[in-house]
């Protein structure tokens, strides 16, 4: 069996190999660990340098001190025991760990901790009365917490109250301003009817004198006239009546001009055919007095004057009085509709003003259009001036 034997130069050639290969492995083993860690909350010097080189001859305060040497503005006061969190500590390497000996290393980590000890007990007092003053704090700002919550809660209520109330004023507003214009419509109307009604007075009053002159030249008829003294001034109240209605129609607007003046044409037929019709009755006594007592000339005159007498006590008219009646309650309309504009721009309402007289305009003649134009524009003037004002 064939030897081989190691001679010398291979030996050292051997040795040479295996150092090298020795220094590779630890470079490769440098290169291999991480270059920094980060220091989470609650982490330690101790553990940190505990796993850096596991199965390495290296004891943890050799590493600790390394960190220390190679990252000194990590450490408060620079004392292992002072490593702030959240700081990242760049890693040493194997051969800085193994600068400091395993028992140097030891005795510099026992002096380090008997420094810290000393400071902590100086300042344990301080702390405790300083954390004792932050819990007051923080019971004080959650009291006021809950005061701002109670107070935005309140603020918001208090808004939307405002809000309602607002809004109901609004509507308060709007309900007064047409109050005051269903005001202004009822003082007219009710101006309107004293005027009639004065006018019913003063027209009842002169019928009075003229029923006596009747009676005291006819005395022969006097029981007929009494009889028909009733329907005398229940005719004129029917009359009355209808005028009234006539003019409370023609305040209901242009659209419904056509209507008011049919009905008040048929009212003055019906009243027409409703005074022949009672005055039929009341010319037949006449007719059959005795031939021999009265003669026919003397008859005319005095049917005539009956007629005549009926028709000034009856109302009744003719075409060109009929006419005359429609004048002045159309003058009497217009006269309504200028005191309403008035009333109108007293309110500040000018859009209903011109309105109001562009239909008195329209239907007025020459010198009422003329009165009304006057009217619009010394009406309208104090809002032009206004306007040029602002």
């Amino acid at each position: 069996m064939r030897r081989y034997f190691l001679s010398a130069p291979r030996f050292l050639i051997l040795i040479v190999f295996l150092s090298t290969l020795c220094g590779n492995l630890l470079a490769l083993n440098e290169q291999l660990m991480p270059l920094s860690v980060q220091v989470a909350r609650g982490d330690t010097l101790y553990s940190l340098s505990k796993n850096l080189f596991s199965g390495e001859k290296v004891s943890p305060q050799q590493v600790m001190l390394a960190y220390q040497r190679i990252n000194p503005t990590a450490f408060k006061r620079r004392n292992i025991n002072g490593l702030y969190a959240g700081v990242r500590l760049m890693s040493p390497t194997l051969s800085e760990a193994l600068r400091l000996a395993p028992r140097e290393a030891m005795g510099e980590v026992r002096r380090q901790n008997e420094l810290y000890s000393i400071v902590t007990s100086e300042a344990s007092e301080e702390v405790l009365a300083l954390m004792d003053r932050n819990v007051a704090l923080d019971s004080r700002i959650a009291e006021l917490e809950f005061l701002i919550r109670a107070k935005d809660s309140e603020n918001a209520a208090l808004s939307r109250r405002l809000t309602n109330v607002s809004t109901r004023l609004d509507e308060t507003d709007k309900e007064v301003s047409l109050l005051k214009l269903q005001i202004a419509s009822l003082d007219l109307q009710l101006k309107t009817a004293n005027e009639i009604k004065v006018i019913d007075e003063d027209t009842s009053l002169s019928a009075v004198p003229k029923l006596n002159a009747e009676n005291s030249i006819s005395p022969q008829s006097q029981s007929a006239q009494s009889e028909t003294g009733l329907l005398a001034i229940l005719i004129l109240g029917v009359v009355v009546v209808s005028l009234l209605s006539l003019l409370w129609l023609r305040r209901r607007g242009n659209d419904h001009n056509s209507e008011p003046t049919h009905n008040r044409a048929s009212s003055v037929g019906g009243r027409e055919s409703y005074k022949r019709a009672s005055l039929s009755p009341n010319i037949e006594p006449e007719l059959q007095t005795p031939s021999g007592e009265i003669s026919q000339e003397d008859e005319k005159p005095a049917s005539e004057t009956q007629f005549g007498n009926q028709e000034v006590m009856y109302g009744i008219e003719d075409p060109d009085s009929e006419l005359n009646s429609n004048d002045e309650a159309s003058e009497d309309e217009i006269a309504t509709k200028l005191e309403l504009a008035y009333a109108y721009s007293k309110m500040g309402d000018m859009e209903s003003v011109r309105k109001i007289l562009g239909e008195v305009v329209g239907v007025a003649n020459a010198s009422q259009r003329v009165e009304a134009e006057n009217l619009m524009k010394g009406l309208l003037e104090p809002d032009d001036g206004r306007d040029k004002e602002e």
